[in-house]
C-alpha cells in the first residue's frame, strides 16, 4: 500500500504545519521514536487516571483488527497538570503512573508513550486539548519528516472499537478517494462505572433505563423551552471519541484547540473548512462506524457525565429538573447578566450567598476574579463559559453559586416513565421537535445495557 502524499499542500500549507510544530516543542521535547516506514495509521488517546483493565481492553480491540499491524500504531499520552496538592491530583498522579509502567512494558502491536504525568513533565494548565496537541505536533512531525501524510485517529482511553475491520475501513475509504480530508464516526455507550465493586456494578445496570430516562428528559425540556431548536449533531460533526483526519492537514490548521471542552468540534469544523477550500469533504460516518465508549462517573470536562450517573445511584431513582420551573440556561444568562452590573463588590459579594449555603469557602477575591472575568466576556455564551471556567477553578465540578441559587429555589423532581412518556407526547406533535429528539438519541445518548 502507497502512503498519501504531500502534493495536495502549497507551500504555504507546509509552513504553517512547521510553525505549528516549532511552536508545541518550544515547551514540549518530542519523546517518539522515528515512524515505522509502513505505518499509515496512527491512534493517539490521552491518558488521565484510566484504569488499567479499561487499557487492556481498548488494546485487545486493536489486535483483533484484521489490518496488519505494521500499517498502524497507537500511541498514548498519559497527562496531568502540575501538582496543587490535592488527593484528587494524587489519585490521577498515582494512576498514571501505573499506566505508564503497563503500556512500557506491552508487547505487541507499536505501541508507544509520551509521558506527560511524572516529576518536571506535567502540563502546566493541562486539559484535553493541550494534552491532545503535544501527541499531535509529535505525530505530525515525523510524517513531516519523512515527506509523507498519513491518517490521525484520535480516541479517548475508555473506547474501543466495535468491528475488527474499523481500521481496515478508514484506510480503505482514505486510500480510495484522494478528496477525504477527515471522517466523522459514531459512538455507543456501555455503562461501565470506574468502581471494580462487582455489587456497585450491578446496581449501575439495575438503574440503567433510569440513566437512559433522565438523559432523555433532559432532551425534552430544551425542546419545551427552545424555539427553532437546530439539529445539535449533523453529519460531518466531530467526536473527540472517534475523529479521523489527514495528518498534515491536522498540523495545517494549527492543531487542537487548547481548552477542556468542545475542542473535538471546533477542530472538526477548522478540518471541514480546510478541506471546502481544497475541493474536498469530511466523510460522514456517525452511522456506520462505531466505536463504544464507557458510559462512567467520569468528571474531568463539562460533557462527562458523572454527576448524572453517580446521583442515580445514590438516590436509586433519578430526579431531574421539572417542566414547570424556569429554563436553566436562561436563569443563568440572567443571574450572569445581572451580576456584571452590580456596582460594587459588597453587593456582588452578598448576591452570591443565596440562603442555607454551604459555599462557605468563597472570598470577596474570588467574587472579584468572577467580576472581572464576566467584565470581559461579551453576550451569554461568553459570559457562561467564563462563569463556569471560574467555577471549575474554585469549585472543581461541584455545584457554583448559581446553581445553588436555582437548585433551592427549584427543587429536583423524581422522574417517573410516565412522566417522560407524557412530556414526549406534549411535544412531539411537531415533526421538528421530535427529529431533534432522535437525532440527540442516536448521537449523544446511544446507549447499551452490557451483559451481566
Amino acid at each position: 500500500m502507497h502512503h498519501l502524499g504531500l502534493d495536495i499542500y502549497t507551500h504555504k500549507d507546509l509552513t504553517s504545519a512547521r510553525l505549528f510544530f516549532e511552536k508545541v516543542f518550544a515547551e514540549h521535547v518530542p519523546q517518539l521514536p522515528r515512524k515505522l516506514p509502513s505505518c499509515q495509521i496512527s491512534i493517539v488517546i490521552p491518558v488521565f487516571g484510566e484504569r488499567i483493565d479499561r487499557l487492556k481492553m481498548q488494546i485487545e480491540s486493536f489486535e483483533r483488527q484484521t489490518l496488519s499491524r505494521k500499517f498502524f500504531e497507537v500511541i498514548y499520552i498519559v497527562n496531568n497538570d502540575i501538582s496543587d496538592g490535592t488527593k484528587e491530583w494524587r489519585d490521577v498522579y498515582d494512576k498514571n503512573q501505573k499506566a505508564i509502567s503497563f503500556l512500557k512494558k506491552y508487547k505487541g502491536i507499536s505501541l508507544f508513550v509520551i509521558d506527560r504525568s511524572s516529576k518536571g513533565k506535567e502540563i502546566k494548565n493541562c486539559n484535553v486539548g493541550s494534552a491532545r496537541n503535544r501527541a499531535l505536533a509529535e505525530v505530525c512531525a515525523r510524517y513531516f519528516l519523512q515527506k509523507e501524510d498519513g491518517i490521525l485517529f484520535q480516541t479517548d482511553a475508555d473506547v474501543r472499537l466495535d468491528n475488527k475491520r474499523h481500521l481496515q475501513k478508514i484506510l480503505s475509504a482514505f486510500r480510495n478517494d484522494s478528496r477525504i480530508f477527515g471522517a466523522s464516526g459514531g459512538v455507543i455507550y456501555e455503562i461501565d462505572p470506574d468502581t471494580e465493586d462487582a455489587a456497585v456494578r450491578k446496581e449501575y445496570i439495575k438503574y440503567f433505563d433510569c440513566i437512559r430516562y433522565s438523559f432523555q428528559w433532559n432532551t425534552l425540556l430544551r425542546e419545551l423551552h427552545v424555539k427553532d431548536l437546530p439539529l445539535p449533531a449533523f453529519p460531518t460533526r466531530f467526536s473527540g471519541m472517534h475523529m479521523i483526519t489527514r495528518v498534515i492537514t491536522s498540523a495545517v490548521i494549527g492543531g487542537v484547540l487548547e481548552r477542556g471542552f468542545a475542542e473535538d468540534t471546533l477542530f472538526g469544523k477548522a478540518i471541514e473548512k480546510y478541506a471546502e477550500k481544497k475541493g474536498g469533504y469530511i466523510l460522514p460516518k456517525r452511522e456506520e462506524w462505531y466505536v463504544i465508549s464507557a458510559l462512567r462517573e467520569s468528571f474531568r470536562t463539562e460533557a462527562s457525565y458523572g454527576t448524572a450517573l453517580t446521583k442515580i445511584i445514590q438516590n436509586k431513582a433519578a430526579f431531574v429538573i421539572s417542566e414547570k420551573a424556569p429554563y436553566f440556561p436562561y436563569f443563568m444568562n440572567k443571574m450572569l447578566s445581572d451580576l456584571r452590573k452590580m456596582k460594587s463588590l459588597d453587593e456582588a459579594f452578598l448576591f452570591l450567598y443565596p440562603k442555607n449555603t454551604s459555599l462557605h469557602l468563597l472570598t470577596k477575591k474570588d467574587v472579584k476574579d468572577l467580576l472581572r472575568d464576566l467584565g470581559e466576556a461579551r453576550g451569554n455564551n461568553e459570559r457562561y463559559i467564563a462563569y463556569k471556567k471560574w467555577r471549575i477553578k474554585h469549585r472543581g465540578t461541584k455545584r457554583g453559586p448559581l446553581e445553588e441559587m436555582y437548585f433551592q429555589d427549584y427543587p429536583l423532581i423524581k422522574l417517573t416513565k410516565y412522566r417522560l412518556d407524557k412530556l414526549k407526547k406534549l411535544l412531539h406533535v411537531d415533526p421538528k421537535k421530535r427529529l431533534h429528539f432522535e437525532n440527540v438519541t442516536k448521537n449523544f445518548h446511544h446507549f447499551r445495557k452490557p451483559k451481566l
